[in-house]
């Protein structure tokens, strides 16, 4: 996973260093986006969850 947000940050600064202006917009973009589909998202994340618990694929701790 460390792998994932160390690649994210060097592609964010290469994209930074080459074009400040595209880069803010990009990630204006992104973010709105980001948060138009948020509620969907957190939704179903929340149905899975409930879901999986009850089923008993959730292994909890000391059990």
């Amino acid at each position: 996973m460390y792998f994932l947000y160390i690649l994210l940050f060097i592609a964010l600064s290469v994209s930074f260093i080459a074009d400040r202006n595209k880069t803010y917009r990009a990630i204006k973009i992104a973010w709105k986006k980001f948060r138009k589909i948020l509620p969907a998202f957190a939704a179903m994340l929340v149905l899975v969850s409930i879901i999986l618990t009850r089923r008993g694929y959730v292994i909890r701790e000391g059990e």
